[in-house]
């Protein structure tokens, strides 16, 4: 009797080693820090998504000094939408894309803009001299 459960944990031990690892959900590679590629010089974005639906976007769209706005972001399907701290909703919803560690989002209004983001850590220097903005864009 032994030796049979012993068996069976061995093939199931075995079986279970077989398995084929399932990718991350959407959801879950999107979350992390990001900074937008291929800007122009004077313009940063950051963001930041975190598991528990929650964002922080660090901006700089001038010479002065980065932004930081926060609020909820949701997912559905691979959609990206959310909404600031003032309950105010982003501009547009993001049909997204997450290729290794870039973030391709594309915006779901007339004239689609694609955002090309890189997984990287936010500098300390930008989370600690941002300005935050309570009132959305």
């Amino acid at each position: 009797m032994k030796r049979i459960i012993y068996i069976t944990i061995v093939a199931l031990a075995a079986l279970t080693g077989c398995k084929k690892d399932e990718a991350p959900s959407l959801s879950r590679q999107i979350c992390g820090e990001w900074r937008g590629s291929e800007l122009a010089a004077e313009v940063g974005i950051y963001i930041s998504f975190a598991s528990d639906g929650t964002f922080e976007l660090y901006q700089k769209l001038s010479s002065e000094g980065f932004e930081l706005r926060r609020g909820k972001w949701t997912l559905d399907g691979n959609v990206l939408s959310g909404t600031y701290n003032d309950g105010e909703a982003w501009a547009a919803a993001y049909t997204v894309t997450v290729t290794g560690d870039v973030l391709t989002m594309v915006s779901q209004n007339e004239g689609a803009e694609t955002g090309v983001y890189q997984k990287c850590e936010i500098p300390g220097y930008i989370k600690e001299s941002s300005s935050v903005i309570v009132k959305s864009l």
